[in-house]
């Protein structure tokens, strides 16, 4: 409830900024945004009243004795027009209310006299502002709106009234005493409260028909107006709270754009939210962890006991914990915690650690869980130790000869095919024509083109190797066991399927030593496989991830080397 208030008071405190700042603007804005509602509303309660014309005889009894006076046809064109007309002033309305709110956003960004703060700031004040001023003015429409039906139809006024007032107490009493509703809300708060509308629309809808069929039901035109406003006034609040919550998402960012005493704090956080970080500190983590322990079948041990280590992984976002205790003497379990914009490489991972392939140096996974909104991945280890990069280095080469002989199951490569492009599908034209920005010389522009214009050779080549498991990255996430020194890597979020030499050293002594491990392999595809192609695989994938990373004149540096290759395996075919 603390937090609730210190949010309604922050957004007085952005309003009395707006309004100080720019009154006018906002004033404008607020009544455009309520002349487009009601237009808007006009033009689609007309169109009823014109069919029911159309479909009648005469004049119907229920509508303004004015009208009997008219020629009906004429009274047809007339509200026709108008139709159009409250269609058109809807229309230029919200022109209007963009346009004003560019030039309030820029103002008030000019006000405040900062320095840039991030990318497209422009927008998000603007949208900000512009999410405000609609907030604002689907709070003056409501209560309007409620008035005015009330004057007509006191009982579906209050019948509005009253579900509104209902919805808002079950809400809060149920977030306050809910974790769980609590949760659902943080993250699908629009889809409640469309939902809720919907509700309230459809008892509306039941109480109007109640009223024809057993009491004193008001007039048709006025059930009609009924109807359309319940909608209008069930939409304005679902977007009046969604704005508001919108804003309160964006608060950091917009404290630093519009107010003078505060700055951008790039990981500030929303107070009274569960964030990750949050989650991770000892006096909380303490209750979760031991519930992830239950749920994975692991035999819980107290608080005190339970000994927790944080593991360098040089992973954003994707804390990695070490937990052992007294009564697990024989294993550690390495915990990943993945934030609420990780998941992907959440189920990515969690794909393969549950195929279950023989000989892959993975740890075993036991439990994928979520633990509030946050992926969790529970994993058994040896006893051992996380190595330091220098030692990780010096294992790599042992951990990819392992790779090598990993047999893939036609299932999980027909998988991988359908949702992740392999290295031939990466390497494009359009990527390789990013090159063209660094050539300094005549022989670089000619390499590049020479390389486009045999990429369909490339690519042919590529694809005769046999598909390898791949994970880059390793070199900080090495474990070896205590017993027998054997490696595993932990970290899977980015493993890949590529043709064999993908992501191995460029050619020298550590790639001799891996096409001579090659030789001595019992599998056909392995010990059967030209050596020339595979070197060839190896500088496609450094050329991709030079590309990648920016890397233009080390990309240009391969690419004779890929020419030549490619030069003496077409003379090898050509003998042939």
């Amino acid at each position: 409830m603390a937090y609730i208030l210190n949010v309604l008071r922050w957004y007085l405190s952005l309003g009395a900024k707006f309004y100080r700042v720019v009154p006018l603007m906002t004033s404008a804005i607020v009544v455009l945004t309520i002349v487009a509602q009601i237009a808007s509303l006009l033009s689609f309660f007309l169109p009823l009243k014109i069919i029911i014309l159309l479909g009648s005889d005469g004049m119907p009894r229920y509508f303004p004795a004015a009208f009997s006076q008219l020629d009906r046809d004429l009274l047809i064109a007339w509200l026709s027009g108008t139709t159009f007309g409250f269609f058109l002033l809807s229309l230029l309305a919200e022109k209007l209310i963009a346009k004003a709110t560019e030039v309030a956003a820029g103002e008030l960004l000019g006000k405040s006299q900062k320095m840039v703060l991030f990318e497209n700031q422009e927008d998000v004040a603007a949208k900000a502002y512009q999410r405000y001023s609609s907030a604002l003015a689907a709070g003056v429409f409501i209560p309007l709106a409620l008035f005015a039906l009330g004057w007509f139809y006191p009982s579906m006024a209050g019948l509005i009234a009253g579900y509104s007032v209902f919805v808002f107490v079950v809400f809060m009493a149920s977030y306050r005493l809910s974790e769980r509703f609590r949760e659902y809300l943080d993250q699908k708060l629009t889809s409640a409260l469309g939902l809720a509308a919907k509700l309230g629309f459809f008892l509306v809808f039941a109480y109007l028909v109640m009223e024809f069929i057993f009491f004193s039901p008001p007039g048709f035109i006025i059930a009609i107006i009924s109807i359309l406003a319940s909608r209008q006034i069930f939409g304005r609040a679902t977007a009046l709270v969604s704005g508001l919550h919108g804003l309160a998402q964006q608060r950091p960012r917009l404290d630093g754009l519009f107010f003078h005493g505060k700055v951008l704090v790039s990981q500030q956080l929303n107070p009274g939210k569960k964030n990750l970080w949050a989650l991770l500190q000892p006096e909380t983590r303490a209750g979760w962890l031991m519930r992830v322990l239950e749920e994975a079948g692991v035999q819980p041990v107290g608080t005190g006991q339970l000994q927790v280590q944080w593991l360098d992984s040089s992973k954003p976002n994707m804390p990695h914990l070490l937990v052992y205790g007294a009564d697990m003497p024989d294993q550690r379990l390495l915990i990943k915690v993945f934030d609420v914009n990780r998941k992907s490489p959440a189920q990515h991972e969690a794909m393969l650690a549950t195929e279950g392939l023989e000989g892959v140096p993975i740890p075993s996974l036991i439990l994928v869980t979520e633990v509030d909104r946050f992926a969790c991945h529970v994993y058994r280890l040896p006893p051992g130790q996380l190595l330091k990069v220098p030692q990780a280095k010096r294992k790599l080469p042992a951990l990819e000869k392992r790779f090598v002989t990993i047999h893939l199951p036609p299932r999980l490569v027909n998988r991988y095919l359908r949702s992740r492009p392999l290295l031939v599908d990466r390497l494009s034209a359009e990527v390789l024509e990013r090159l063209y920005v660094a050539c300094s010389s005549r022989q670089d522009t000619l390499h590049v083109a020479e390389l486009i214009n045999r990429l369909a050779e490339l690519h042919l080549h590529l694809k005769a190797l046999p598909l390898v498991l791949m994970n880059p990255n390793m070199v900080r996430s090495v474990w070896q066991a205590d017993a027998d020194q054997s490696l595993l890597a932990l970290n899977w979020d980015k493993w890949s399927l590529d043709p064999l030499g993908a992501g191995w050293p460029l050619p020298g002594k550590p790639f001799a030593r891996l096409v001579e491990h090659l030789a001595g392999e019992p599998d056909r595809r392995l010990n059967t496989a030209d050596s020339r192609k595979v070197r060839l695989s190896a500088l496609a994938y450094g050329l991709e991830d030079f590309n990648n990373r920016q890397l233009f004149n080390d990309a240009l540096d391969v690419l004779p080397e890929i020419l030549d290759m490619l030069n003496a395996l077409q003379d090898n075919a050509i003998e042939e």
